[in-house]
């Protein structure tokens, strides 16, 4: 091989390098830029979920407690030992109040996503819809076996999915966005 033909052949794997180094170097920029962006984001919609995902805490879980009270007062005037008429009517219209409260935060939270905590928050805000409904029918003397568990069934399902939405909205906080979804 003579050293032009060498020259040449060098001056081509040169370029060659080059090119490639500048390709992947772009490709290696741009992925830093949409991994900085997408961080980003997160970010700015971390505070203000932050705030919301408390708020549906605090009203879920004051729900959670008072209604948490209506099995037992179910029980209690099928055993014969009902709640005086505006004890009852007082009890049912606070269970409605917490109800719009939870609602209000859910709306919130339901907007503000991911999806998972969205969907945990509407089987939460169903709940107590559905308990606020159980304390009308009680508040109206409507107290039966079957009432009590209605209200067991939903106190249970909601008692279990506060925790998991806890926990989901943890995570929801602490994705940075460097992970890639599905």
């Amino acid at each position: 091989m003579d050293a032009g033909l060498a020259a040449v052949l060098g001056a081509g794997a040169g370029a060659i390098a080059t090119t490639g180094a500048a390709l992947a170097t772009g490709w290696a920029s741009r992925e830093q830029a949409k991994i900085a962006a997408r961080a980003e984001h997160r970010r700015q919609r971390r505070e203000p979920r932050q705030g919301l995902y408390k708020q549906f805490i605090d009203a879920a879980s004051t729900a959670e407690w008072y209604m948490g009270m209506l099995p037992l007062l179910i029980a209690m005037a099928n055993q014969g030992d009902p709640l005086e008429e505006p004890t009852a009517t007082e009890h049912a219209q606070r269970c409605r109040a917490l109800a719009d409260d939870v609602k209000k935060a859910w709306l919130d939270v339901v907007l503000a996503g991911p999806v998972e905590v969205a969907q945990t928050t509407s089987e939460i805000e169903e709940c107590c819809r559905k308990l606020a409904i159980c304390a009308d029918a009680f508040a109206e003397g409507q107290v039966s076996s079957s009432l009590e568990h209605d209200c067991r069934e939903l106190m249970k399902r909601f008692s279990d999915q506060l925790p998991l939405f806890i926990a989901q909205a943890r995570e929801a906080l602490d994705d940075d966005g460097t992970a890639k979804r599905p």
